[in-house]
């Protein structure tokens, strides 16, 4: 009965997600790690910080990964801040822009309204990190592939005759304006996370 006990109990220090199994001591292992990574991105050294959150970004794991943007992005050093979303479009495919309409609208922006709704998405590619750049390409008023950048706290799009230029806000999300050379222009806003 003893033997059978022990199994039982040893069966239960295991801990089953999604087919993976790892024992309590693996689990303690795991959360120390996790603890020094992040007395890393709170070191009082800002070089160690910048470094731990960088080398974090690129982890290929993704809990280290994502508590590094949790902290990047919720830093108040616009350096600490820029390196996180220049590395969070490593890992876009689309973004979404809310249009913020106005309660009286020109006709143009009425019929932008009617044709697209409230949202533009992007479908994002070819982000090149060293540089800041990417391909984008809109489902309101597509004409071919467009070009954007990631510059500090700053975005641009642009495709065809319409672009959107954004900024960070302490919000949490860009805020800019998505606008057209026939004089079309809204305000918008996107999340990157």
């Amino acid at each position: 009965m003893k033997f059978k006990t022990k199994k039982i109990l040893a069966a239960a220090l295991m801990v089953t997600t999604f087919g993976v199994s790892a024992s309590i001591d693996e689990i303690m292992r795991r959360a120390e790690d996790i603890s020094r990574y992040q007395a890393l991105l709170a070191h009082s050294e800002a070089n160690i910080r910048l470094s731990a959150l960088d080398t974090m970004l690129k982890s290929s794991d993704t809990t280290i990964r994502e508590i590094a943007y949790a902290a990047g992005i919720s830093s108040v050093d616009d350096v600490t801040l820029s390196i996180t979303l220049r590395n969070r479009f490593n890992e876009l495919n689309q973004l979404t822009a809310l249009i913020h309409y106005p309660e009286r609208m020109e006709s143009l922006v009425s019929e932008f309204r009617k044709s697209n709704g409230d949202f533009i998405n992007f479908n994002v590619d070819s982000y090149n990190e060293s540089a800041g750049s990417f391909r984008v390409r809109s489902l309101a008023r597509a004409t071919g592939p467009g070009s954007g950048s990631i510059n500090g706290l700053s975005v641009s799009m642009r495709q065809g005759s319409c672009s959107i230029n954004a900024s960070f806000t302490e919000n949490g999300l860009f805020e800019g304006m998505y606008f057209c050379t026939d004089g079309m222009s809204v305000p918008v806003s996107f999340r990157i996370d």
